[in-house]
């Protein structure tokens, strides 16, 4: 994750913040899971394997810090990946 400044303009103070890279692959997973797909519904509209797909939320959920897919697409969404 790459680490930028951001500046809170109510406290008036400048804070680390860390931005998750995630592939094109992993961000559009998130964002057919946002829209209610399920994992097995995503492979096919992606053209990928089940297990390509559950690679894929994997490794989102470890760069996110999460436990299951709807943690992932909330954290997603806050942190304006998708």
């Amino acid at each position: 994750a790459d680490v930028f400044r951001t500046f809170d303009p109510e406290t008036g103070l400048w804070s680390e913040t860390y931005r998750i890279n995630v592939t094109d692959d992993e961000r559009r997973m998130l964002r057919l899971s946002k829209r209610g797909f399920s994992a097995k519904e995503i492979s096919s509209i992606m053209d990928k394997s089940a297990d390509t797909i559950n690679f894929y939320r994997k490794c989102v959920y470890e760069k996110l810090d999460v436990k299951n897919i709807v943690e992932a697409v909330a954290h997603a969404v806050h942190y304006g990946i998708i």
